[in-house]
């Protein structure tokens, strides 16, 4: 970047000059905001999908174990530990553990299950 002279001398000079990096710092410190906004986005992101993902399991494991007069409670136990067994202990799946307990114990718990928190 070219700057501009000015004929009356430095004072002017150092003042441009002075503008221009406290400029340049508030950009860099706004692209660095941004980049953290979007890497906080993507967790965001990443967390709602493992959090869909545990939904359809515990919806898949309570349609599974319908019968005609209520729910069978060994049964939608036994399809979540499968589907738990399904999922990654390391990386970014591996939230899904904490989402698949919490969701299966809304579900025994809004049943009257009178269980503690295991299945």
């Amino acid at each position: 970047m070219t700057v501009q002279r000015f004929p009356d001398g430095g004072a002017q000079d150092a003042a441009l000059n002075a503008f221009n990096k406290g400029l340049m710092k508030t950009l860099q410190q706004a692209q660095l905001d941004a980049q953290i906004a979007r890497a906080q986005a993507a967790a965001a992101r990443s967390e709602a999908a493992e959090r869909v993902e545990a939904l359809r399991a515990v919806n898949a494991a309570l349609l599974g174990s319908l019968r005609p007069f209520g729910l069978d409670r060994r049964k939608f136990s036994a399809l979540i530990r499968d589907s738990a067994r399904a999922i990654p202990n390391a990386g970014p799946e591996a939230a899904r553990h904490a989402f698949l307990l919490a969701e299966t114990e809304r579900v025994l718990g809004a049943l009257g299950a009178g269980r503690g928190p295991g299945l």
